[in-house]
């Protein structure tokens, strides 16, 4: 496989903002995936975020999840908080799903 990037980069940051900045069509993160060896765990990933997404949880689980995962990444204020939801471009529903999924796996198993 060609290397579909423009500018190869010289360093793990300067690749991830190269990706991050650039628009890749679908069939290129296909096959980006493809030579990464990381469809496989794609997939897997996709059915377990499906199925666990049915999975209620209460607000104390919830909410002891945002603790953990605000502790695990030492955001204490509403402000870092949302720095890093920007950061990595995800929305507050997109957040939650993230923030959560800890609680999910352990229900699940």
């Amino acid at each position: 496989m060609t290397n579909r990037l423009s500018h190869p980069p010289s360093t793990e940051s300067s690749l991830l903002e190269t990706i991050h900045h650039q628009a890749v069509a679908n069939q290129e993160w296909i096959s980006l995936l493809a030579s990464y060896q990381l469809i496989p765990q794609l997939l897997c990933e996709t059915i377990i975020d499906r199925a666990i997404a049915t999975i209620p949880y209460t607000t104390e689980e919830t909410t002891q999840a945002y603790k953990q995962f605000y502790q695990q990444w030492n955001l204490t204020t509403t402000a870092q908080q949302q720095q890093w939801r920007s950061h990595c471009g995800l929305n507050q529903a997109q957040f939650d799903v993230y923030s959560t999924f800890q609680v999910h796996e352990v229900q699940i198993v």
